[in-house]
């Protein structure tokens, strides 16, 4: 008998998010940096995309890992 519980994956969920979203923050930095000369465009950019990205990723990694769920497998009489 299985059983889906998808509150536990929530966590796991939010936790890619949130890396993925800091991950990808670093990227658009990086991207910033490089091809812009200007630094006051280069650090509002990069301040906007702190504040944005990662809560945006944890946001989508909450929904994700709810979807997903944690599936419990229960098994009576091996």
């Amino acid at each position: 008998m299985n059983y889906k519980n998808h509150w536990l994956g929530i966590p796991s969920g939010f936790l890619i998010g949130a890396v993925s979203g800091i991950a990808t923050t670093y990227l658009i930095s990086l991207i910033i940096k490089k091809n812009v000369k200007d630094y006051h465009i280069q650090t509002n950019d990069f301040y906007y995309s702190i504040i944005t990205v990662p809560p945006l990723g944890s946001l989508i990694g909450t929904i994700w890992g709810w979807l997903n769920g944690y599936t419990y497998t229960y098994q009576f009489n091996p």
